[in-house]
C-alpha cells in the first residue's frame, strides 16, 4: 500500500486527529484559516482535539 492509498482510505476525522496529535497548535486553524479556540469550546478546557474536530466536521460549511 502506498502512502497515497493509505491517506485516501483514511477517514477525515482520523486524519485530522493524527495531524493534531503531531502538531503543537490548533489543527482547525490550519484547515479553516480562522482563529479557532478549539482548546476551549463551550467554555470548557479540552485535553485533546477529539471533541472540537467532531463538532467542526458536523457544522454547516461557511465560506
Amino acid at each position: 500500500m502506498t502512502n497515497r492509498e493509505k491517506l485516501a482510505n483514511m477517514a477525515m476525522y482520523d486524519m485530522l486527529l493524527t495531524m493534531a496529535k503531531n502538531f503543537d497548535g490548533c489543527i482547525l486553524e490550519i484547515v479553516t484559516g480562522k482563529d479557532e479556540d478549539c482548546r476551549k469550546q463551550d467554555g470548557q478546557a479540552r485535553a485533546d482535539c477529539k471533541y472540537c474536530v467532531s463538532v467542526w466536521l458536523n457544522e454547516e460549511y461557511d465560506e
